[in-house]
């Protein structure tokens, strides 16, 4: 029984790294998302003719 604390340990470390670094995952996701829905915007844009503003 001597590696079972350290099992725990580990578990409950990588738990805490995993809550940590969801949120940084799920705003990079958002981020990307967010960029790319400006370019297609972007995109859209210039394709318009210049005097239809």
């Amino acid at each position: 029984m001597t590696n079972r604390p350290l099992l725990s340990f580990a578990r409950q470390y990588l738990l805490v790294v995993l809550a940590a670094l969801a949120p940084v995952v799920m705003a990079g996701f958002l981020a990307t998302a967010e960029v790319h829905a400006l370019r297609d915007q972007v995109a859209q844009h210039d394709a318009a003719p210049r005097h239809m503003t």
